[in-house]
Parts: structure tokens; sequence; C-alpha cells
């Protein structure tokens, strides 16, 4: 895979401009092109409301969603003036999840945040997974307390010889081949367990890529704590995942590595289903 064509999620929240940071970061470390996408919502009504509604509340919305689409340009023009790469804008109307995981199969890699709780809509916690999940793209999910000056440099890679992980691993060869330190780490929830490892460290060797093994005992803890934990010892800054190895409406009544990283994640994660 090669990074060349990049999808970032633009709104008029606060952390749309750490978003834009980590597509910055990129266009350092990377020559590529780079979209932003906004999605506006107009107020929809059920049709037996439509009569009792009067025309300036529809007229409103539509001020409304023109003047968030406005802005959220204005942002991205201001930030990509100093990049030197190209760039473009989309703009549609529909639910944020819908419009970008429709736009994300045309893309390398899709830009979104990390769930904010303080958030109402019931989009901006499912917006991660869902890309994951149904676009079958890899997406880098930024924090919320924004990403580190450097993306990629020291990368965290989690294995666990799934086929999830190993689509997340190829989906990062291009963070991977412009890594300076890569560890890659098998939690193991039981000593039975015995993670290669060694053979996608010798796969990676073949593409050019030197790496560290280490194998983890998570002895009872959540393996998603344990992940976060040898994060922060590596000073890694991204993670590299699969994501959701059991179904995706388990995880989410159960809990999961994938949710829990999610919902803690130190530095930015890069993952894909």
């Amino acid at each position: 895979m090669s990074l060349t064509d990049i999808l970032v999620h633009i709104d008029g929240s606060n952390k749309c401009i750490h978003r834009m940071k980590a597509a910055h970061a990129l266009v350092e470390s990377f020559d590529v092109h780079i979209t932003g996408v906004h999605a506006y919502q107009l107020y929809s009504y059920p049709t037996h409301y439509e009569v009792a509604i009067p025309p300036y509340v529809v007229e409103q919305a539509e001020v409304q969603a023109k003047e968030e689409s406005i802005a959220a340009r204005a942002m991205f023009d201001r930030f990509s003036q100093s990049w030197e790469s190209k760039f473009s804008w989309i703009s549609d109307e529909g639910d944020p999840a819908n419009v970008i995981t429709n736009y994300a199969g045309c893309y390398d890699l899709v830009i979104v945040s990390q769930f904010d709780p303080q958030v109402r809509e019931t989009y901006s916690r499912e917006l991660p997974d869902r890309i994951a999940f149904e676009s079958g793209r890899p997406v880098l999910v930024v924090p919320l307390s924004g990403p580190r000056e450097t993306i990629g440099q020291s990368v965290l890679v989690a294995w666990d010889g799934s086929r999830e992980a190993s689509r997340a691993i190829h989906d990062a060869l291009p963070f991977l081949k412009k890594a300076s330190k890569v560890d890659i780490v098998s939690v193991t929830t039981t000593k039975e367990v015995d993670l290669p490892s060694a053979d996608i460290a010798s796969h990676l060797s073949r593409h050019g890529i030197s790496v560290e093994t280490q194998q983890a005992d998570a002895k009872g803890t959540d393996v998603g704590i344990v992940l976060t934990s040898l994060a922060g010892e590596c000073g890694a800054d991204l993670i590299v995942m699969g994501a959701y190895g059991h179904s995706r409406f388990r995880e989410l009544i159960l809990g999961g590595v994938t949710r829990h990283v999610l919902e803690s994640m130190p530095v930015p994660v890069l993952m894909t289903h």
C-alpha cells in the first residue's frame, strides 16, 4: 500500500484542529493529496408533522447548515494554505458517519477523532469504528488531546495473528518503512498461547523494516490496558492494530480491546478491520 490520498473529517468542533494537525504531519512525511470532507445535516421531520412546521423553521435550518459548511471550509483553507501538497474539498448532506463511510473507499486513509463524551451526537461515538468496520479502509484516529509533533516515528504494533492484525500491519507499511523504531507486541491471556511474532518480524524484515518483538502476559488485566500502557513505555507516537477481532456488536456490548483503546488512547491509532 502507498499513502498518497487521504480523507480528513472536517467540522466546526475544536477537535477538528487536531485532525488538521495530524494531516499536516502526514503532509510533511509523505507526498499526499488531502481531501477535507464536511457532512451537513438538515433537520428532518416526520411526514405527519410537515404541515405544522412553519417554512421559516426549515429555512433557518438550511441557513445554519450552510453557515456551518462555510465555516468548516474556511478552517480547512486556513490550514491547507501552508501545505506543500494538493488538496480538495467535499461537502455533502447526510449523517457524518454515512457520508464519510461512503467516500472512504476511494482513499488510502481516513482521519477522524476519538469519541468526545461531551458531544451529544450519536455519530461521534460511532464514527471511528463504523468507518473501519464498514468501509474496509484504514482509519487514523486522533486522540482528544491531539497528536504529538510526529506521527509514526516510533510505532507500536499489536499482533495476535488475526486477519485484522495482518491487514492493519500491511495498511501501515508506509508508516513502518519510515519509522525509526517499530515494536511488535503480542499480549497473551494464557501461558499456552504462543503467538508467531517472529514470523511477522521476518516478513517485515524482507520489506526492509527492522523491528523488536516482545510478548506480554496480560495476567488477568484487560489486553487494551496492557497495550496502551506498553505504548507509553515504548515512547510510541502511533499504535497500529486490527479492529474488532470478534463481532462489532459483541465488542460494543461486552467491551473489548478495540473499545478500550478507542476510549483511552494516549496517541493516534491506525486501525483496520
